[in-house]
């Protein structure tokens, strides 16, 4: 059973925008610089993730914390994007769910109809 989430792309954009803002507030920033006081550097693999990058970027002065924001957001754009072409919503595999209110309550349904009958509920959604 593959579930996927779908969102109306500018809907996702602002929750991807609240999301980056929550992270800088929580120590985002400060978190990189204490990775790269203990030793880590943008050469190791973690560290060189989406947001990572642009944030040492920033520590290291080449860009002001307002600039590296944009780009963060405008990096995690590009890859939610890019998810919407690696998971095709025609997939058959894959049962979409509205990402809103009723999420919850369709998952459910769809894993318990999954685990009790050990078929995919979502065959027959999809075709």
């Amino acid at each position: 059973l593959i579930l996927g989430l779908s969102l109306e792309r500018k809907r996702l954009y602002s929750s991807i925008d609240r999301r980056v803002d929550l992270m800088l507030q929580k120590g985002w920033v400060q978190e990189v610089e204490y990775l790269l006081h203990l030793g880590y550097s943008s050469e190791d693999r973690a560290l060189s993730s989406l947001g990572y990058r642009e944030l040492i970027s920033h520590i290291r002065g080449y860009s002001t914390l307002e600039q590296t924001t944009h780009l963060i957001k405008s990096a995690t754009h590009r890859f939610a994007r890019n998810q919407e072409t690696w998971f095709r919503l025609g997939d058959p595999r894959i049962c979409w769910l509205d990402a809103d209110e009723t999420l919850y309550g369709n998952a459910s349904v769809l894993v318990r109809s999954f685990l009790s009958a050990g078929l995919n509920p979502c065959a027959t959604m999809n075709t």
